[in-house]
Parts: structure tokens; C-alpha cells; sequence
């Protein structure tokens, strides 16, 4: 394993900002993360580890560690009875994982499609789109302690998921390094197509007919439609989580805001989409802060202009929270 210095992160990242890592390395095997583990305890070094990139803003002025990129690769796909358990290692690319199940035929991961990242990372923020989350489908994940460099296997249930949350987002998780995850999926399931804008786009078509590849390819296209293409276009998608609030709260901006859309999570709480307050109470479609703005067709997402650095992207965000408060008296949560 080689350890380079002084690595720009902008050239990792989707947000293509941010300055060097002092210390910088790739991880292909197990034995590469102890090595990189070890490498940065004996120095005294802080430790990072970077997935696709997708899902993170690096400071201007840069790391002071090292960072170690994930890129563990290799998927096995095991069939038992009607269900496919799919190993996928913490490295591969989400989208290549739900391209596969879907090519296959596999039900399960469609809702999922076109979403950056690498796999391992996809358990941490407990990623979620048209009314899925990878936690639904999660077996287990095998982890590394960077503390005690003890492996084990970790249950949906231990991962303690939540709405964009896992216990890997939290100081009793911070330690365990995901190398693989397992996924149960279908072979004979039925697609999920109840999300406002899946139903809308199959609105002639009955569900049973529908392919995991026919739901993939319209989620494909409703997220270009809305949202900046990472792949060309610097950004990390949605920057914000959409608010849970109590009911009390909802009923007030109801009465408020009487248009605004509000669903029920959980049964004793309310999902508001931040994007709606943004464009319809706030006005914010192309708030721009420097080279920072609000993406015009969906205010959640942040996207960076040539020329844009960090402190521009911090400073946005922090206007429209305080915007958001301010008007709406709302605190919100980011993704990234």
C-alpha cells in the first residue's frame, strides 16, 4: 500500500472543493485498512475514510491526517428460496449495486437508483428515495473496530437505523469501519410504486407488471429531471434533510401555510419537504452565496459554481438554516 502526501480531496470529492490531505492512501483489502490504521496511530495522525466522495464537505484547508479511500470491491449474489442475499464490499459503487439486482431482475434495491456513493456508506446515512431505505433490505454488515481492530457482524437491528441516521453517525459507531455489506432482496417480490412521483409516472400501469428495471429507469429519469447530475455538476445532491417535526408544530404551520404538504412518520410525528418551504415560503430556487447556490429545480440541493470554494458553500447553508428558523421556526438537519 502506498501513502502519498498532500492529495487535493477536491479531486475526491463531488463537491470538487476543498484543500489536501497530508497523508493519503487507497484501501483494497482488510489488511490495507489495519496497515493504514496503524500507519496514522504510530504518527499520531488523525484518521478519515472516504467513500465516493459524494456525501462530504472537506474545510479549504484541508485534513490534517490521513484520509483512506475506500475501495474494497467484489459482490456475490446467493439464492435461497425466493430470496437473494447480495454481499456487496463497503468499495462498489451503490449505483453498480442496484444495476445489478435490477438487471437480474432482483426486487428490492430499485427505489434506490442513482444515488452516489459507495456501499459501505450507504448503511451509514441510511440512504433513502421514492419511499425506500437501504435499512429495510440491510441483513448485516461486517465492520472493523479502529479501536480494538476486532471484526464482527453487526444486525439491521444493531445499526439502529432512523431517517438518514445509523448508530455509524454516532460516538458509540464512529469506530466501526463497514467492509461488507449483505442485502436480502426478491426474486419474485412486487415493485413499490406509492411514492407521489412514481405513481405519477406509472399512473397507465398496474404494479404487478412493472420490472425492477422498469422502476430503475424511471427513477433515473425523474432525479435528472430534478436534480444536478453529480457526475458532471459539481454538488452532493440533497444538503438537507427534510424536517420531522412534532404534530403540534405541524398543526401550527398548517394553519400557517395551509398549501403545505405534510405526511405522518411514525405514527406521533410530521414530514415536511424542506424543498417546499424553501421555494414556496422563502423564495430560495437560486440563492446564491460566491459561486454557492440553491439549485433552481430543487432548492435541496447545493451546487458549486467554477471557482467556488468550502467557506462558500458554509456560508449558504448557514443563511438558509437561519432563514428557515427565522421564518419558519424550524431548525434543520444536513445531510453532508
Amino acid at each position: 500500500m502506498t501513502i502519498e502526501r498532500n492529495v487535493p480531496l477536491s479531486a475526491h470529492t463531488s463537491f470538487r472543493v476543498g484543500g489536501p490531505a497530508d497523508f493519503f492512501c487507497s484501501i483494497k483489502t482488510e489488511s490495507n485498512l489495519q496497515e493504514a490504521v496503524t500507519f496514522a496511530k504510530n504518527n499520531s495522525l488523525d484518521f478519515a475514510l472516504l467513500g465516493e466522495g459524494s456525501n462530504v464537505l472537506v474545510p479549504d484547508s484541508g485534513f490534517r491526517g490521513l484520509v483512506a479511500k475506500m475501495e474494497m470491491r467484489g459482490t456475490m449474489l446467493r439464492e435461497k428460496g425466493d430470496s437473494v442475499f447480495f454481499d456487496a464490499a463497503a468499495g462498489e459503487s451503490w449505483d453498480s449495486v442496484v444495476d445489478l439486482a435490477c438487471s437480474k431482475n432482483i426486487f428490492g434495491l430499485e427505489n434506490l437508483s442513482f444515488i452516489p456513493g459507495t456501499a459501505g456508506a450507504g448503511p451509514v446515512q441510511n440512504i433513502g428515495a421514492y419511499g425506500s431505505e437501504i435499512g429495510e433490505v440491510i441483513v448485516s454488515v461486517s465492520v472493523i473496530d479502529l479501536k480494538s481492530g476486532e471484526k464482527k457482524e453487526m444486525t439491521a437491528n444493531d445499526c439502529a437505523f432512523e431517517y438518514r441516521h445509523s448508530i455509524f453517525k454516532t460516538e458509540a459507531g464512529r469506530s466501526s469501519v463497514i467492509t461488507k455489506i449483505t442485502l436480502q432482496l426478491e426474486t419474485k417480490g412486487r415493485v413499490n410504486i406509492g411514492y407521489k412521483d412514481l405513481k405519477e409516472y406509472f399512473k397507465d400501469s398496474y404494479s404487478s407488471r412493472l420490472s425492477p428495471q422498469d422502476v430503475r429507469e424511471a427513477v433515473i429519469k425523474i432525479r435528472t429531471a430534478k436534480l444536478p447530475d453529480w457526475k458532471i455538476v459539481p454538488t452532493a445532491g440533497s444538503f438537507f434533510k427534510n424536517p420531522i417535526i412534532a404534530i403540534e408544530k405541524a398543526a401550527e404551520l398548517k394553519e400557517r401555510f395551509p398549501e403545505m404538504p405534510q405526511f405522518e412518520f411514525g405514527g406521533d410525528r410530521i414530514k415536511i419537504p424542506l424543498a417546499w418551504i424553501l421555494d414556496k415560503v422563502l423564495n430560495l430556487r437560486g440563492f446564491a452565496v460566491g459561486a454557492a447556490r440553491l439549485f433552481e429545480r430543487q432548492p435541496l440541493a447545493i451546487v458549486a459554481e467554477s471557482g467556488a470554494v468550502t467557506k462558500d458553500i458554509e456560508v449558504l447553508a448557514s443563511e438558509v438554516e437561519k432563514k428557515v428558523f427565522e421564518i419558519v421556526g424550524i431548525k434543520i438537519e444536513r445531510e453532508v
